[in-house]
């Protein structure tokens, strides 16, 4: 340091110019006891009551103790062109410093600038640093800082600061970081350039920003109180979220405004001008409220925490990301709540992310997606403005309440994808899709009234709420519709791909346009699952799975109400297990449907040729139904739990009963049928018309009462083993009316199991095959039963006042058979009836004979006794009669009581042909006494004569000599 040796009183006596002198002069050292005084210019002596300008040159060391005290009581001006070090321990005040030059300065100590200040000149970047080393200075009055190159304030060490009370300008380009404390209560206007403030500050002044400039917090603390940012310019908040933090408690912010790092905290304020959001946070509790533009752009993602709310109000812009997850909005206990527009303008998939805490997108304005890619928003959404998807998909996936309009563009999606929503009477339009998805345990969308015309796609989730109606067309891939309420859509809907969907908890889907279940590409695939659901179609439905096809009745009550039309097409099965009730009309035009859980119909059931409707379990109320076709209706499935009422209406399809309970007060069925197990139970008649098949080995009951009518051709016949087929007696009646063949290869048997049992036969009852068939009910028979081989064995009662035919074995009870009608042995033509056990013939029985040769005639064979009576009718089959021709027509262990037939009847013999009956001890002879020739005299009666005596003579003609004739018509088959 250069020193000078000054003599006199005082210093203020010299004049700067001596003292310049002196010292450029000496470079000597200054002898003890002077005082040591720096370079300095000017031509004015010190004079207290004048101001002076100090030079601070290079290498010079102001101490505040001695320095500063220059002029004693007055502010001077300080140029300080080169470097140096500016300290003490006592506050100075100055008229102002001119820092220029490219060499760091370092101040410490307390400075308060009255004059007008400068920093300007440096010709580097970074030159004409400042240096704070414990160093404050107060300015207050302009303080103008025009580098051309970076400068900096540089906060070295110890508690710094730049308090502003005064006037703050930046005219340069160039960036100048002030890292010590920038305390503005004045103004700071940067008119260009870059301004970045990186210390820890308290502000309440102003700040002006001109076009084209920048005003940054880039570090530290900063707390803007009440404090105004105008201009053209541009206030950034930027810099590290670790170190960078911007508290705004209020003032008026009119200025374009960046948020591209740091931290955006504080009470908040309302910010007027155009902002922009590239990176950082705006976190803490307050409302950050944005009236302009607002622009969310860039690859970095943003963050939203702390309770903090971002107001906006006016045009928001969210776009240009450059990659898949790229400008991602990362919400933290933050809320987004916009009254404006908000563009989504995204290129790429975009989030706005639910990190942590309680989180929110309140939109009262208008959102509109328009970039084509997906945006994600995880936060809840709550949309009481409007909504417009006009590109892309956008997936609301983090719940929320929503009493506003969502309009879907052509192409678009607006997916529930996660979470709870609430539609309350939201609207939604468009050409585009609604889609509920994601996961059944995490996605749920309460739909509580609205208008809802777009499409809609049910690919996951829970569609649940008090419902609305749906009028655009719709598809349902999975996920759950599900609660108390009612979704209708009005419009198409597709219940299709592999995947189960869930009808649950009380919920009844209707279905009033043209619905569609197709799809599935294995066997199962595309179930709809009922857990306390109803499925109401009172439109079109069309069943066209390809392969077999479920609606499950998982739990609860469920229930499938077809008002409508339910059309099957599809060749595999489908299996309704829920409650099915048709009142309008079902169509089976391919494959088979399973009715597996009940219902009641009135309605139609059309079953196409090759097509199976069947009902296979719970119990099924017909009343009055219509089922026709030329399909087949089967009554199917377990006795304990299928259970077809049929009270009335009308049935022509072909009906196949193989198992479970038809029951109900009956019905008339018109087609063919087929029993092949199975009950038919409970009171009231079925009648079947057509074609009926009692077939296969399994049993089948007849139980409870019911009547089983049949008028057409009936068979029974397919077992493969003894007893197969059986047909158990409950308590039943068999009615026949028509003709019933009893074909069976196997003995078989009808079985009396308990009850009341019977079986009326009207019609003919025609046994064949070498078998033996056991009737145990009662068998009336008012019509012909015709055995024609095997056997047919009777144990219970057998009451006869038809015809019995054949040339079988008829089996009597153990009590015997007592017949009142017309038993006639024989088939076409002469044949053998063989009758075991006892036979009784009431004077009311006929006993029809043919004669067809003397080697082929009529022979009833009875093992038993036989109790004679009635009238014998013998009929000429083709026989020549000649005289000693001898014919036994009746054969039995013993005649009881020597009983005889009460009268003869001959049926198609020439005049004058004569026969007498014998009754031996075991059998009935028919003897040829006359061959032709008349036989005239008197009548007598017919009496017995004991064997061997003859019998009677019967003769051909009129005017018969002891013989009563009884011309009658002969009962045949």
């Amino acid at each position: 340091m250069k020193t000078s040796t000054l003599h006199g009183p005082a210093v203020e006596r010299f004049r700067m110019t001596a003292v310049v002198a002196a010292l450029a002069a000496a470079g000597a050292t200054a002898p003890a006891g002077a005082v040591q005084v720096f370079p300095m210019s000017g031509d004015h002596a010190f004079r207290a009551a004048e101001s002076w300008n100090w030079w601070i040159s290079d290498d010079a060391y102001a101490d505040a103790a001695d320095f500063w005290r220059y002029p004693p009581d007055r502010a001077a001006r300080v140029a300080w062109p080169r470097g140096g070090h500016a300290s003490g321990t006592a506050a100075t005040t100055l008229g102002g410093v001119s820092y220029t030059g490219d060499t760091s300065k370092i101040i410490s100590g307390v400075v308060t600038l009255t004059g007008d200040s400068s920093w300007s000149g440096n010709t580097v970047a970074n030159g004409n640093t400042l240096v704070f080393e414990s160093g404050i200075i107060n300015n207050g009055a302009t303080f103008t800082d025009s580098n051309a190159f970076n400068a900096l304030m540089q906060n070295y060490s110890g508690p710094n600061a730049f308090n502003n009370a005064g006037a703050y300008v930046k005219n340069g380009a160039s960036t100048s970081t002030i890292q010590v404390a920038f305390n503005n209560s004045g103004s700071t206007t940067v008119n260009a350039g870059r301004l970045e403030l990186d210390g820890n500050d308290r502000s309440s002044g102003s700040f002006s920003v001109a076009s084209g400039a920048t005003l940054a917090f880039a570090n530290g603390t900063h707390n803007l109180n009440g404090v105004t940012v105008s201009g053209g310019g541009t206030l950034e908040i930027g810099g590290s979220t670790s170190y960078s933090f911007v508290n705004v408690n209020g003032g008026t912010l009119s200025s374009a405004v960046l948020i591209s790092g740091g931290n955006l905290q504080g009470r908040g304020a309302t910010f007027t001008g155009p902002a922009s959001w590239t990176g950082g946070e705006i976190t803490g509790p307050g409302t950050d409220t944005f009236s302009g533009s607002f622009t969310i752009t860039g690859n970095g993602s943003k963050y939203l925490y702390g309770g903090r709310v971002l107001a906006l109000t006016g045009d928001a812009n969210w776009s240009n990301n450059t990659s898949a997850g790229g400008n991602t909005i990362v919400f933290g206990g933050g809320t987004l709540s916009n009254i404006g527009t908000f563009t989504d303008a995204n290129a790429f998939n975009a989030v706005m992310q639910n990190y942590t805490g309680i989180n929110d997108f309140d939109n009262e304005g208008a959102y509109t997606k328009t970039g084509t890619g997906t945006t994600t928003i995880q936060v809840p959404y709550d949309n009481t403005g409007t909504t417009s998807v006009n590109a892309g998909r956008l997936e609301l996936a983090g719940g929320g309440t929503d009493s506003g309009t969502f309009s879907i563009a052509s192409g678009a999606t607006l997916a529930f994808t996660s979470g709870t929503h609430n539609l309350n009477a939201a609207t939604v339009n468009g050409r585009g899709t609604l889609e509920v998805a994601g996961s059944t345990s995490y996605s749920f969308v309460n739909v509580n009234g609205g208008k809802l015309s777009s499409a809609v796609l049910i690919s996951g989730g829970n569609l649940q709420g008090r419902g609305a109606t749906f009028a655009g067309p719709a598809s349902w891939t999975g996920g759950e519709i599900t609660g108390p309420g009612t979704d209708t859509f009005s419009g198409s809907f597709t219940v299709t791909g592999d995947g189960s969907k869930y009808l649950y908890g009380g919920r009844v889907l209707a279905l009033s346009g043209a619905g569609k279940w197709t799809g599935n590409t294995a066997a199962s695939g595309n179930t709809i699952v009922f857990g306390g659901g109803t499925l109401a179609n009172t439109g079109t439905f069309t069943d066209a799975n390809s392969f077999n096809a479920v609606m499950q009745n998982y739990t609860g009550i469920n229930d499938f109400a077809n008002v409508g039309s339910y059309t099957k097409t599809g060749a595999a099965t489908t299996t309704i297990q829920v409650a099915y009730d048709n009142t309008g009309s079902t169509n089976v035009n391919a494959g088979r449907l399973e009715l597996a859980g009940g219902g009641t119909d009135s309605g139609k059931f059309t079953i196409a040729s090759g097509a199976t409707l069947a009902f296979t379990n719970g119990t099924h109320s017909l009343n009055a139904a219509t089922v026709s076709g030329r399909g087949k209706l089967e009554i199917s499935g377990s006795t304990s739990y299928s259970f077809v009422n049929v009270n009335g209406g009308t049935y022509s399809a072909p009906v196949l009963v193989g198992g479970g309970n038809l029951q109900g007060r009956g019905a008339t069925f018109t087609g063919q049928a087929s029993w092949t197990g199975g009950e038919m139970t409970g009171p009231g008649t079925h009648a079947f018309t057509g074609p009926f098949t009692i077939t296969g080995d399994g049993s089948k009951y007849l139980y409870g009462g019911r009547v089983l009518a049949l008028s057409g051709a009936s068979s029974w016949s397919g077992n493969s083993a003894a007893s197969g087929n059986t047909v158990v007696f409950g308590g039943g009646t068999l009615v026949n009316a028509g003709t019933f063949s009893d074909a069976n290869s196997f003995n078989a048997l009808m079985q009396s199991y308990t009850g009341i049992n019977d079986f009326e036969n009207t019609g003919s009852y025609t046994k064949t095959g070498s078998a033996t068939t056991t009737i145990q009910v009662a068998y009336n028979n008012t019509g012909v039963t015709s055995i024609r081989s095997g056997t047919l064995a009777f144990t219970g009662s057998l009451q006869n006042t038809g015809t019995i035919t054949g040339a079988g074995t008829l089996a009597a009870p153990t009590a015997g058979f007592v017949n009142d009608g017309a038993i006639s042995p024989g088939l076409a033509g002469a044949g053998k009836l063989a009758i075991t056990g006892n036979l009784t013939l009431d004077p009311t029985s006929t006993l029809d004979l043919d004669l067809a040769s003397l080697t082929k005639s009529d022979l009833l064979a009875v093992s038993g006794t036989a109790t004679l009576g009635g009238e014998i009718s013998i009929h000429d089959a083709g026989y020549a009669p000649a005289v000693g021709d001898s014919f036994v027509v009746m054969t039995y262990a013993q005649n009881i009581g020597a009983s005889v037939f009460s009268g003869i009847d001959l049926q198609g013999f020439a005049p004058g042909v004569g026969f007498n009956l014998v009754y031996n001890a075991t059998n009935v002879t028919l003897d040829v006494v006359s061959a032709g020739a008349a036989l005239g005299g008197a009548t007598s009666p017919i009496a017995a004569v004991p064997e061997p005596s003859e019998g009677m003579l019967l003769v051909g003609g009129l005017g018969v000599l002891g013989l009563l004739m009884r011309r009658r018509a002969s009962v045949r088959r």
